[in-house]
């Protein structure tokens, strides 16, 4: 199983088809070979299914609008927003954006051209750099991720209704409203970010 890093730190809870679940939240799966995956192998004896969901070992969920995944025996990848396809990624078309955002927010976005994500937001991880979050989310095809921010409590940051656009790579949106490629360099204070 190979599932994008929507988390920093994913962990998938599961059960054989019919089974038992793992207690919460379940396997913490590791980094794989793959930019942007993360990934598991997981015994699931005679049954022919894997029912399971994602979170960040905190709280935060991606259980398919609580229907939960199904996987059949085998190797699959999880590419976000329902996207899940046989086989593992290919490193050479795998296609992400990394998008680095003041802390508390989330992220309502959309491959260019494809289908949104569920309103409010995708959560984002506390990323390595203070006062910031980070997601990172594999685009498929499309040339470039179309986002917004939200705190999950009616506050927007959708560039005056405009969204923002970014390029497949590393990206930091910063408080001032402009975006800059790369991680994020000198960081203000908190108190300064808010």
């Amino acid at each position: 199983m190979y599932y994008k890093q929507g988390f920093s730190t994913p962990y998938i809870h599961y059960r054989p088809e019919g089974g038992n679940w793992t207690a919460v939240p379940g396997l913490r799966m590791e980094t794989s070979e793959v930019a942007g995956y993360s990934k598991l192998t997981i015994d699931i004896g005679s049954a022919q299914k894997l029912e399971a969901a994602f979170n960040n070992g905190n709280g935060q969920w991606d259980s398919n609008n609580q229907r939960n995944y199904f996987f059949e025996v085998g190797t699959w990848t999880y590419s976000g927003n329902g996207n899940i396809k046989e086989g593992a990624p290919d490193p050479f078309t795998s296609n992400t954006v990394t998008v680095y955002y003041r802390h508390g927010f989330g992220t309502h976005y959309r491959p260019e051209g494809g289908t949104w994500t569920a309103v409010p937001r995708m959560w984002m991880e506390t990323s390595e750099v203070a006062g910031y979050s980070k997601l990172t989310i594999d685009i498929g095809s499309a040339e470039r991720l179309e986002a917004c921010f939200s705190d999950g409590n009616g506050r927007w940051d959708s560039n005056n209704g405009k969204n923002y656009i970014f390029n497949e790579g590393i990206w930091t949106y910063n408080s001032d409203g402009i975006i800059r490629e790369g991680a994020p360099g000198v960081v203000p204070a908190l108190e300064e970010i808010a």
